[in-house]
């Protein structure tokens, strides 16, 4: 048969689609609202994006079911952004997105108004592509923090001064000694008004010393110089290294 004639249809054998079955099946498979549903899907949203679901097919931004976890979408001007449901926050409450943007900059940011990329945001952590971080609110650490090599972690101790002056007055750390640093406190003689330890201009009669023994804190009221701060609350910070 010459090569240049063309293919007839009883030429080719059944079991072949043909040109229209495979557009109809294309068509019927783009048209179906969730083709795969042993996958977790999105139901994405130009400028809004969509959220993940654990099972079947997701809810949209603006109403998460109760298992929303992760979403993804497209921001203003291109932008992508990931966010983070707070599987606990209701439809219209507070939550927390964590947003990439295609400068580099990765934010923690807090929504107040609805869930959407836009409203009333904070940005609570903000890293930029060179590495430095912005925080906004407090931070709290647990464990050490790092300094080159070594953890250092700070903790503090509160009381009362002794009654007397010529008094040695000791407060347990429950820390190491061997892997203390530094040591100090403020003695609150008079309303709002703290005094350091030591002070060269001191008050009169506000004058005392602090410093750590194996066991515990230790706070020192010399004779004549220290009248003023006798049973006066006071506040010590340790520094130690893991």
């Amino acid at each position: 048969m010459p090569l240049n004639n063309p293919i007839t249809e009883a030429q080719i054998p059944p079991p072949i689609a043909r040109d229209t079955e495979t557009a109809a099946a294309i068509a019927n498979h783009e048209a179906q609202t969730n083709p795969h549903p042993q996958y977790a899907t999105t139901n994405s949203q130009e400028f809004s994006g969509g959220v993940l679901s654990t099972t079947g097919t997701a809810p949209t931004l603006s109403n998460p079911s109760a298992n929303s976890r992760i979403g993804w979408g497209i921001a203003s001007g291109n932008t992508p952004f990931l966010f983070f449901i707070n599987k606990l926050a209701p439809v219209g409450a507070k939550i927390v997105d964590f947003i990439l943007d295609q400068f580099g900059n990765f934010y923690v940011r807090k929504i107040n108004d609805n869930y959407s990329p836009a409203g009333l945001i904070e940005n609570i952590i903000h890293v930029s592509p060179q590495g430095n971080i912005s925080l906004l609110k407090n931070l709290e650490i647990n464990g050490f923090v790092k300094v080159g090599t070594t953890g250092i972690k700070i903790k503090t101790i509160s009381g009362t001064t002794a009654g007397a002056s010529n008094t040695y007055t000791s407060f347990p750390h429950d820390l190491n000694g061997g892997k203390i640093i530094f040591a100090t406190a403020v003695v609150y003689y008079a309303a709002n008004s703290a005094m350091p330890p030591n002070h060269p201009v001191a008050a009169a009669g506000c004058t005392f010393a602090v410093y750590c023994d194996a066991s515990n804190l230790v706070i020192y009221l010399p004779p004549s110089t220290s009248a003023n701060i006798l049973n006066k609350n006071f506040i010590a910070t340790i520094f130690y290294v893991e």
